[in-house]
């Protein structure tokens, strides 16, 4: 119990117990839950099915042997919980595999050889995750950090299966509700002196063992019909309500509605924040249930917390039942594992930033992309966000509008983009100038600073194209000695060049991460 305490502290969240502590299971495991709830705990040397009944029932969540007992690894199907067999040989890894090992310990690796052995083992199953165990020692660790082994990388991996959820939050609701309030109340303790906000500001908050993405959106009427671009992906929507605002309670029931009809909001549990209660002609959270006609919403999770952005009250209450909720909808981990550690091992997601003068055709190129076709498009006001399936990788991209009044909203876009397109229209020689200025602007910028430059030269099938070389020129292409760049002639209406853009995108991203 004291070194597991022990490890605790130190920050560790993935605990393994193995069968052979005394009490094991009858004591240490239901202590450890009781004390630390929001771990992670498994069973190690666990022998025959027997020993993992007992394993499951006292609470594990993962289960690891030193061999491969097949009686468990069949048995583990029906059950939700991760069975981790030993292996030591290629012909044991692929047995483990063929009978449905999800990952694989390699046990004793030391008397193997080590790193030399791990290494030799691991390249004809570049598909199965396998972890390292006994003989990494202080010191030695740095080998499998570099080396992509599983072995000391497995505790913040399991941390981030079971101990940490990430949630994308929905913040809306009229102006003067007082959401940046809330949101920067919830990220910073404080409360900060804040202007309406024109576009939007994004956080993320943790909570528990909950990250929130929450993204804070303008409520002025002008800026309402925006909201949907952000529903996409969203777990959860949280509508602020100024509970002294009795004139435009009306209007917030109106706009809410209107929302939870869309159905890329159809999923989303929501969350009322009945925000100003501490002002003394503030309307209850009953009643403001009855005027935003809350009851009427019989298919929808929902909840209304009264709340005081100023002092925090209700807050984090709500965030409680948000997190609770959202947890609920998703499903139980066990279940999903086997897609996780797809998503994890064999599926890279990538941030992409697709921007450029207004005409470059950037519409026409992401949709080519998502959808193989071309699709008329009309000038973008705002952004288009599609996410791109390609080989191994998930290309999240955002096309934001280029026309000269929305490109200083660009900066909004920037934080966490890992791969930066710009688009090109390759036959306006009078704007490449004006194309090359706003480039060197945007990668100036900080938040860019690690991100990778792929540059489109479109609509090389018009006669009077500028071809790539030229426009590497008129670009300044070569100035950027600190940035990995590349141009790639394009053709948005017949896909030429994309693919080979996406390639080099998605391997120069993977090689700096």
């Amino acid at each position: 119990m004291q070194a597991a305490h022990a490890a605790v502290r130190g920050g560790v969240s993935v605990l393994e117990i193995v069968m052979s502590t005394p009490g094991a299971l009858e004591v240490v495991i239901g202590d450890l839950r009781r004390s630390y709830p929001s771990l992670t705990f498994g069973v190690g040397t666990v022998l025959n099915p027997e020993d993992a009944r007992k394993a499951i029932r006292a609470g594990a969540q993962f289960l690891m042997s030193p061999g491969t007992v097949m009686e468990i690894l069949h048995a583990r199907k029906e059950s939700e919980v991760l069975y981790i067999p030993g292996v030591l040989t290629p012909t044991e890894v692929i047995s483990a595999s063929n009978a449905g090992a999800e990952v694989v310990k390699v046990y004793p690796v030391s008397v193997m050889g080590g790193e030399v052995y791990m290494l030799a083992l691991k390249k004809p199953f570049p598909f199965l995750p396998m972890v390292a165990s006994q003989g990494i020692s202080i010191g030695g660790e740095g080998f499998w950090v570099r080396g992509g082994k599983m072995g000391l990388a497995f505790g913040k991996l399991f941390s981030r299966l079971f101990a940490k959820k990430e949630m994308r939050i929905l913040m809306v609701g009229l102006d003067a509700a007082g959401k940046t309030t809330i949101l920067y109340k919830l990220k910073l303790g404080e409360i900060v002196t804040t202007i309406p906000t024109i576009g939007f500001n994004v956080e993320t908050v943790e909570y528990k063992n909950i990250s929130f993405t929450v993204w804070d959106v303008g409520g002025q009427d002008k800026i309402r019909p925006l909201w949907r671009h952000y529903f996409q992906n969203t777990q959860g929507l949280i509508f602020v309500v100024d509970s002294n605002d009795r004139d435009r309670v009306v209007e917030a029931r109106d706009e809410l509605h209107r929302m939870l009809n869309e159905d890329e909001l159809r999923d989303a549990v929501l969350l009322v924040f009945a925000n100003k209660q501490d002002l003394p002609n503030a309307m209850n959270a009953a009643e403001i249930t009855d005027k935003l006609g809350l009851h009427s919403l019989r298919q929808r999770h929902w909840y209304i917390q009264s709340t005081c952005a100023t002092t925090g009250e209700g807050l984090y209450e709500g965030l409680d039942w948000l997190s609770s909720n959202i947890a609920s909808k998703g499903g139980k981990m066990g279940l999903a594992f086997g897609k996780l550690f797809s998503r994890l091992f064999a599926k890279k997601e990538m941030r992409i930033l697709m921007v450029g003068l207004d005409a470059a055709g950037k519409t026409t190129i992401l949709y080519k992309l998502k959808l193989g076709e071309i699709v008329t498009t009309i000038p973008t006001i705002g952004f288009n966000v599609e996410t791109v399936e390609y080989k191994n990788i998930s290309f999240t991209v955002w096309d934001v509008g280029g026309q000269d009044k929305i490109r200083p909203l660009w900066r909004h876009y920037f934080q966490n983009t890992q791969g930066l397109i710009f688009v090109v229209d390759s036959n306006d020689r009078d704007r490449v100038v004006e194309a090359r200025d706003e480039l060197h602007r945007m990668l100036n910028e900080d938040e860019l600073r690690d991100a990778v430059l792929l540059v489109f030269a479109n609509k090389q099938d018009l006669p009077n194209a500028m071809n790539a070389a030229e426009i590497t020129d008129k670009l300044g292409l070569h100035s950027l000695r600190q940035r990995h760049w590349y141009i790639q002639s394009t053709c948005a209406t017949t896909g030429e060049g994309l693919y080979e853009g996406l390639d080099w995108l998605s391997s120069n991203i993977a090689s700096k991460a």
